[in-house]
């Protein structure tokens, strides 16, 4: 394995990661045999991908499990089945970077996803916390556009908010019991005020994790969407969980390294969000939208990194 880095590896690589890694140029030779197979680098490792370079030109990101968390992380089925829709859907993956995506690779034996490399880019992080308020104003509103034009409207698609209180009465059930009795209460009373309900009307691809790092910028300002993984055909409101994360908690979505620069929360960012695109905060489901965030404050009030601004979160929304 030749000229192999541990760029911003978030974390060590398990065994099972190695060896997927080791078939990389046997990958390389098969399917793209002009590329130089020794030219290629791990420039992530995360829960249960592994994404390399090759070449400068491509991007794989090979699913597999790291220190077998894959069979403990909720949501490891549902990322695949995310690329099968997308997949199975009518829309152009091309427009997204994405060449193709294989359900089961013969050679790494795992499901992988085959993107274009997008050079001379950087994760608009990097740059963004050194802008002043009307740069960074500016900025966002660039970001709005692009997600606007990403946020295609589906047919035959529907949605059950069933996922949104799924999600935290798992939440709620894990870490209920570190939460103050006042907010325990504020968010039982909001989660037993909900049914279900089906929504098939306004159903639009959302992303599903837009934040700092998975906007790409060039030189010229130019933004591109990246991380396709939680990608899915939903009401617009979806879009606004994670949006809401590195708004009010924004060191939850972040490696450590960048922790000083994501320590305060930006309500602004969010309201400019919800004033320049209000389509996301439609107001039938404000008590879901509630929920959805309530989800997110759940696991972190009680730790010291995140309390601030959780508090923050709560009495913003509830």
């Amino acid at each position: 394995m030749n000229n192999l880095t541990n760029h911003e590896l978030q974390f060590s690589l398990s065994d099972i990661a190695l060896s997927k890694l080791d078939l990389v140029p046997t990958w390389v030779q098969k399917y793209h045999p002009k590329l130089n197979n020794s030219d290629y680098e791990v420039f992530e490792g995360g829960q249960i991908t592994l994404i390399v370079r090759i070449a400068r030109q491509l991007v794989i990101k090979i699913f597999v499990p790291k220190f077998n968390y894959i069979n403990d992380y909720d949501h490891a089925n549902e990322l695949i089945q995310n690329y099968i829709d997308l997949q199975n859907s009518d829309l152009d993956l091309g427009q997204f970077g994405i060449i193709y995506f294989d359900q089961l690779d013969p050679i790494f034996g795992c499901p992988i996803v085959v993107c274009n490399y997008y050079a001379d880019t950087q994760p608009l992080v990097y740059t963004f916390y050194t802008l002043d308020s009307a740069q960074r104003s500016a900025t966002i509103a660039k970001v709005i556009s692009k997600l606007k034009d990403f946020n295609q409207p589906a047919s035959g698609f529907t949605y059950s908010t069933q996922r949104i209180l799924d999600e935290f009465d798992r939440q709620f059930q894990k870490f209920g019991a570190s939460i103050p009795t006042t907010i325990k209460e504020t968010f039982v009373n909001l989660r037993l005020s909900l049914q279900p309900r089906t929504i098939t009307e306004g159903i639009h691809l959302v992303h599903g994790d837009i934040h700092l790092e998975n906007i790409l910028v060039n030189e010229t300002g130019d933004f591109r969407l990246i991380d396709f993984d939680f990608c899915h055909f939903a009401p617009l409101f979806v879009e606004l969980e994670i949006i809401f994360l590195f708004c009010f908690l924004p060191t939850s979505v972040v490696p450590d390294r960048l922790k000083d620069f994501y320590s305060e929360s930006m309500p602004e960012v969010f309201d400019q969000f919800v004033k320049e695109y209000p389509e996301l905060c439609d107001s039938n489901y404000q008590d879901e939208i509630k929920l959805m965030f309530a989800s997110e404050i759940i696991p972190k009030i009680a730790h010291p990194k995140f309390e601030k601004n959780c508090y923050e979160a709560i009495k913003r929304f509830f």
